[in-house]
């Protein structure tokens, strides 16, 4: 029975990717995207089977896995956003670290030619 609960679970969980259209969670589109995922390999392995058994009534199921994978390939679209994102606010680290580093050397360097001005000065006195 453990089994079948599970597999009524990812049936709910299925289900209710099904109801999500609008989400910009990237963890909830991954999750949509797994799902639709799982669908596509089961439709595709009764598409196989159709048209092994029976070619001709293999369009409707051809039909189903179509959709499946133009949902998936917005899914996809979706979850590039994300990636976008995250790219962009590594990148923007990166620089923020780098421009920081060359802040203290500049500050470094500054202290220098102050000290060295100050000397410059007590020896012109």
């Amino acid at each position: 029975h453990p089994q079948q609960q599970q597999q009524q679970q990812q049936q709910q969980q299925d289900d209710d990717v099904d109801q999500q259209c609008t989400t910009t969670n990237p963890e909830e589109i991954a999750t949509a995207m797994k799902s639709l995922n799982r669908k596509i390999m089961t439709s595709f392995v009764t598409l196989t089977r159709v048209l092994v058994h029976e070619p001709k009534a293999a369009r409707e199921e051809l039909i189903t896995l179509s959709q499946l994978l133009i949902r998936l390939l917005e899914e996809c679209n979706r979850y590039r956003d994300h990636q976008a994102r995250e790219n962009l606010i590594l990148c923007l680290e990166d620089q923020l670290k780098m421009k920081r580093t060359m802040l203290k050397a500049l500050e470094g360097d500054l202290t220098e030619v102050q000290e060295a001005a100050e000397d410059v000065a007590r020896y012109c006195s």
